[in-house]
């Protein structure tokens, strides 16, 4: 007897039968029900750090309460309003691969490289503005940084789970799990565009927007081809568990006294009193140090495999990144307009555009 095969919401079927009318019509509405969700988490994140920060509570214990929040209310609620009477549910999402190890490492190296690279780009033109701003009288804008603002064991177990594995997993599950499969019967590539910018936007700030737009267009890349979200939260984790133990090393150490001290004399060279402070610094922090280190030499490493293994796909391989056209009416141009015509993402994206122009001009 032939087994029933389970649902799949990453298994597309055809949407030939519609007309262009049609198309950007459900299109629209498939925007507007991503936008609202998107909405209500973003309304719920802001409500929750203003309230937290009205109250006497420590900030290592505000920021704790804050994980708490978003991991066990904020996420759950707004993936359980997202698939309430629907046929995707969590338990869809976590379907057997069909890729292997070789072929998520791959890709996880592309993304990952990938998203170095548009990085980069987009510091250096928000670094730009930066100097044209000070140049015309204003201050200098805001950079987001993210550290850990306690150094206790328990803090930093919290800041690593929650940077490092939590974010990895219900982002995943919001933007590659209930957004994605609702947008991917109206175009493939196309909802990897829409669903990836609107988590690169759901950042708020521009050192991160760019990254994670990058990151989000593979993830989903990744989840359809895998027909699984686990992949993606898997090559989520590759990305941020790194950051976050950097992150980590970084805030353990005297960063600004390192600076100080790896300063050489006006002939490029050290005094021996300097050699020997710069020397017991290191001692002093050598774990930590070497942590450093190792993460920086991964990060390098991966870099550049990434970087080889793109050259190589774009040369020999370019049909992987066919994914099909379940709905062949409109243009791939034509379906970003109509999604992008939808006010509940006019809104969310006017939103969160500002919230991110704000926080560069005036900080938190």
């Amino acid at each position: 007897m032939e087994q029933k095969q389970s649902y799949n919401p990453y298994v597309i079927t055809s949407v030939n039968e519609l007309s262009a009318q049609e198309a950007k019509s459900q299109i629209k509405k498939c925007s507007t029900r991503n936008s609202l969700l998107l909405l209500t988490f973003f309304v719920l994140m802001i409500l929750s750090s203003y309230l937290l920060g009205k109250t006497k509570i420590s900030g290592e214990s505000t920021e704790l309460l804050y994980y708490l929040f978003i991991y066990v209310l904020a996420f759950p609620l707004v993936l359980f309003l997202g698939n309430r009477g629907q046929k995707n549910t969590v338990k869809t999402y976590f379907q057997k691969p069909k890729v292997d190890g070789k072929w998520w490492f791959n890709w996880s190296c592309i993304a990952f490289t990938c998203g170095i690279l548009i990085n980069i780009v987009g510091l250096f033109v928000f670094r730009v503005i930066d100097i044209v701003n000070q140049n015309n009288g204003s201050d200098e804008l805001n950079y987001m940084i993210i550290a850990p603002s306690e150094n206790s064991v328990f803090y930093l177990i919290c800041f690593f789970l929650a940077i490092g594995i939590c974010a990895p997993i219900f982002e995943e599950l919001l933007l590659r799990g209930s957004c994605l499969t609702h947008t991917l019967p109206y175009g493939q590539w196309f909802s990897f565009i829409v669903i990836g910018v609107s988590f690169g936007l759901l950042h708020g700030n521009f050192q991160q927007m760019f990254y994670a737009t990058v990151i989000g267009m593979f993830n989903g890349f990744i989840a359809f081809k895998a027909k699984s979200i686990i992949p993606a939260i898997g090559t989520h984790m590759f990305v941020n568990i790194p950051n976050a133990i950097l992150t980590i090393c970084l805030s353990k150490i005297d960063v600004d006294k390192l600076t100080k001290l790896s300063e050489t004399s006006s002939d490029g060279s050290y005094t021996t009193e300097q050699a020997n402070d710069l020397m017991k610094f290191v001692g002093d922090n050598s774990f930590v140090m070497f942590i450093l280190f190792a993460v920086f030499l991964f990060i390098v490493v991966i870099f550049f495999m990434g970087l080889s293994k793109l050259i190589r796909k774009l040369r020999f391989y370019r049909d992987e990144f066919i994914c099909g056209n379940t709905c062949p009416v409109l243009s791939n141009g034509q379906k970003i307009l109509a999604y992008l015509s939808s006010p509940a993402t006019i809104v969310l994206f006017a939103i969160l555009i500002f919230y991110a122009f704000a926080f560069a001009i005036f900080g938190r």
